[in-house]
C-alpha cells in the first residue's frame, strides 16, 4: 500500500562560477589539440565524470577547434536519466552578467547514456575585430558601445549550426560596421594568424586580466511524486517500477513545453466539490491537453485553475488520471474490471480526451482481455469513441469466435435498456 500525502515534483538548483585562468593560452593550446583533454576544459571543482554527476566541459576553439566559436556543454556521468534546465552567462570582473550573454534551455532536457550531453556548439561567435591602434579612450568607448550594442545572439534562426547534438544559434548581428571589420590579408582572404591572436577577436571585451568568467545555473528534476490523502495499492512492485519509469522516460522525451521558469507551478484541477493539485511541469509532461494550452499564446496558458464538468468526469476518474500523471499507476489500473467496468471504460475515454496516451495504453490491454458477453457494447462504443482499432478488432474477433447469437442479442437488449433511462 502507497500512502499520497501530497504532490509535488522535487528539483535542485546549483549555481556554480567558473573561473578560467590564462584563457589566451588555453585557447590557443586548444587549437592545437595540446590541451590534457586535447581541445577541452572540464570543471575541476564543479561534479566529477565518474562520480554519476553533472559536469561541464569548456572548448575554447569551439568543438571544430577552428577558432571561430566558443562551446560549452553540461554533461551526466550517471547511467539513469535526468531532466535538467542549463542556463549560462559570461561575466565581468565584478561577477556580474555581462549584457546580451545569457542564455538558457528553453525546456528541461532529458540527459541519458544515449546523450550525455546538451550545450552551445555555437555559445558565442568569435568575431574578428579591425584596428588595434586605438587609444585607450577610444577603446573603452568601444567596449561600451560593443556591450550595450551586443545582441541576444543565441535565438534560434535559418543560419543556426545543427550537429547530432542539440545546438542553439550564433550571433548573427555584428557590431558596428566602422567597430568591426573583418582580418583579411590583401587577397581578402583569412590571415591564419587571426585564429591564434585572442586579442584580435571580440572575445577581448569578455576577458579580463588574462581570465574569462562564467555563471552556470543547473535545475535538477527528481521524484515526481503524486500526493492526495488516501492509499493506491500496488501489485507486482518490482514491475510496477519498471513500466512507471519507462513510460516517465518516453513521456519526458516527447516533452516539448516551455516551461523552464515556470515548471514548478501548482496548477488546480476542480471537478465536483474535489479540488487537485499538481505540478504544471508534471501535467504538462503526459497530457498533450494541458501541454498545448501552456504553449499556446491564448489566455487559457496562463490559467493556474481548471474545472472538468462533471458531464466528462467523475471526481473518482480525474483523481485515477492525476493520480497516474503524477506516479505513472492508479487505483482502477489495479482493482476487477468486473466490479468497476463503467469506471473504467469511463477513466480510458477521459484519458484519451485530454491526450494522456500513457494511461490510454495502460488501459487498452485490460479492457481487451476483459470482452466478453457483459461488457461487448459498452467496448464498442468507448473503442469508437476514442478511435480505437486494437480495441475494435478485438471485440471483432470475439463475436465472430467466441459469442453465442442468442447471448450477444440478449445482453444488446439489455444494454439498450440499461442506457435508454
Amino acid at each position: 500500500m502507497v500512502r499520497c500525502t501530497t504532490t509535488r515534483i522535487n528539483a535542485d538548483t546549483i549555481e556554480y562560477i567558473w573561473i578560467i585562468d590564462d584563457f589566451p593560452l588555453l585557447r590557443t593550446l586548444s587549437l592545437k589539440h595540446a590541451l590534457p583533454n586535447k581541445d577541452r576544459i572540464f570543471s575541476p571543482n564543479f561534479g566529477n565524470d565518474k562520480a554519476g554527476t553533472w559536469f561541464l566541459a569548456l572548448f575554447p576553439s569551439g568543438v571544430n577547434c577552428d577558432g571561430k566559436f566558443l562551446s560549452i556543454y553540461l554533461y551526466t556521468s550517471s547511467e539513469n536519466d535526468k531532466v535538467a534546465s542549463f542556463e549560462v552567462s559570461i561575466l565581468d570582473k565584478s561577477l556580474c552578467n555581462i549584457d546580451g550573454s545569457t542564455i538558457s534551455t528553453s525546456q528541461p532536457r532529458v540527459f541519458c547514456t544515449e546523450n550525455p550531453s546538451w550545450g552551445w556548439e555555437d555559445y558565442m561567435k568569435i568575431t574578428y575585430m579591425g584596428d588595434l591602434e586605438t587609444s585607450e579612450t577610444e577603446s573603452q568607448n568601444v567596449y561600451e558601445t560593443s556591450i550595450n550594442s551586443f545582441p541576444s545572439p543565441f535565438n534560434l534562426d535559418s543560419s543556426t549550426t545543427i550537429s547530432q547534438l542539440e545546438t542553439s544559434s550564433t550571433i548573427e548581428n555584428e557590431f558596428d560596421a566602422q567597430i568591426i571589420n573583418p582580418c583579411r590579408s590583401r587577397n581578402n582572404s583569412l590571415e591564419s594568424d587571426c585564429y591564434f591572436n585572442w586579442n584580435r577577436t571580440i572575445l577581448k571585451y569578455f576577458v579580463f586580466d588574462g581570465m574569462i568568467r562564467f555563471r552556470v545555473v543547473i535545475k535538477s528534476f527528481y521524484e515526481l511524486n503524486h500526493t492526495e490523502e488516501g492509499f493506491i495499492e500496488i501489485y507486482n512492485k518490482q514491475e510496477k517500477e519498471i513500466t512507471q519509469n519507462l513510460r516517465l522516460a518516453k513521456d519526458f522525451s516527447n516533452f516539448s513545453l516551455s516551461c523552464s521558469e515556470s515548471s514548478t507551478e501548482i496548477i488546480s484541477i476542480i471537478c465536483g466539490e474535489k479540488c487537485f493539485k499538481i505540478p504544471k511541469f508534471t501535467l504538462a509532461a503526459r497530457s498533450e491537453y494541458f501541454r498545448k494550452i501552456f504553449d499556446s499564446n491564448f489566455s487559457d496558458s496562463k490559467n493556474t485553475e481548471f474545472i472538468i464538468p462533471s458531464c466528462e468526469a467523475t471526481p473518482y476518474t480525474v483523481k485515477n488520471m492525476l493520480d497516474f500523471i503524477s506516479i505513472g499507476d492508479c487505483e482502477l489500473l489495479n482493482t476487477d474490471f468486473k466490479k468497476k467496468q463503467s469506471e473504467f471504460i469511463r477513466l480510458f475515454e477521459f484519458s484519451d480526451k485530454y491526450g494522456v496516451i500513457s494511461l490510454c495504453e495502460a488501459c487498452v490491454p485490460i479492457i481487451i482481455d476483459n470482452i466478453n458477453t457483459e461488457s461487448i457494447w459498452d467496448v464498442i462504443i468507448s473503442a469508437k469513441r476514442c478511435n480505437s482499432n486494437v480495441i475494435l478488432k478485438a471485440a471483432e474477433n470475439f463475436i465472430k469466435s467466441k459469442a453465442d447469437i442468442s447471448t450477444l442479442a440478449s445482453s444488446l437488449i439489455n444494454h439498450l435498456a440499461k442506457t435508454s433511462f
